[in-house]
């Protein structure tokens, strides 16, 4: 009894082999929260990541309940199936929310007929895809935030908008599979093109002016607000972050100021347009002179 341990779990992926995209998907869901002294709030605290093993193809959603994700994951694999790229294989953990969501997927409304793996208890080892998805992504989201210089209580507000940022962004990633190299997102669906947003992208934490004036309304209004980029919509439209009202405007009508919303609280730095500096450089023609 004094030596009891936990067997050693080898990080492999152990059961039938993979051969293409959607065979196998890692699924798991965690709570992001929020320390008690400080004062903010996440709407949809639940973050469920999906993970592909054959591409390392991510996808990530937040919901205010765990139970929310089971009805909008079963229509997420639904509109796979209809595009010719069924999920065969689940992997998960054996938590109420996820025993729902194998009854609902492989229920007469939906019939999947995906064949779930459930992993042993206190062992993610055995779910190695989603939980190396999870420390991927929170990385690239956590070092996006920093860099965009948010303060703490809007580095938890807006943690839904960098971390599924950083997941899109993880599609455009180039990779080798099978000898053939090209976007992860090109590698998981063959049938598809180009991502659209991939022709626009833009530094997160960026400060940009939205077009906001309607008809109608006095000349003398502002005709924009200032609003910080947090992401991309599927379409060729940005996501930008209204710090007045707390809201997300999308808008393809954005006039990008060149720098950062949040400037640099670091002593001695200071933002030229693009360009980060040290204070006693010289900055001349967009470059730095040492």
């Amino acid at each position: 009894m004094a030596k009891g341990r936990q067997r050693e779990v080898p990080k492999i992926s152990d059961g039938v082999p993979v051969t293409k995209p959607n065979e196998r998907m890692g699924l798991d869901i965690i709570s992001v929260k929020v320390p008690n002294n400080i004062m903010a709030t996440i709407t949809e605290p639940h973050w469920r990541i999906i993970l592909d093993e054959k591409t390392g193809m991510k996808f990530s959603d937040f919901y205010k309940t765990k139970n929310q994700m089971v009805e909008a994951t079963a229509e997420r694999f639904y509109s796979w199936k209809a595009n010719g790229i069924p999920v065969t294989y689940l992997r998960m953990d054996n938590a109420g929310e996820n025993k729902a969501l194998q009854a609902r997927v492989n229920s007469v409304d939906w019939k999947l007929n995906i064949n779930v793996e459930y992993t042993a208890q206190n062992t993610p080892q055995e779910n190695s895809l989603a939980e190396s998805g999870f420390r991927t992504l929170y990385c690239n989201g956590r070092a996006m935030a920093f860099a965009a210089h948010l303060p703490v209580k809007v580095r938890f507000t807006l943690v839904k908008e960098y971390m599924t940022c950083a997941t899109m962004l993880n599609w455009l990633q180039v990779i080798e599979i099978d000898g053939i190299t090209k976007t992860r997102y090109e590698h998981w669906y063959p049938k598809g093109s180009l991502l659209r947003f991939a022709n626009s992208l833009r530094t997160w934490g960026e400060s940009g002016i939205v077009k906001v004036k309607k008809k109608g309304e006095s000349k003398l209004q502002p005709m924009g607000i200032p609003c910080m980029f947090v992401g991309y919509s599927m379409k060729d439209v940005w996501r930008m972050w209204n710090p007045t009202t707390n809201r997300i405007i999308t808008s393809r009508d954005v006039k990008w100021q060149h720098h950062m919303f949040y400037p640099s609280t670091t002593p001695g730095i200071r933002e030229s347009n693009d360009l980060v500096v040290r204070e006693g450089d010289n900055v001349m023609g967009g470059g730095v002179i040492m």
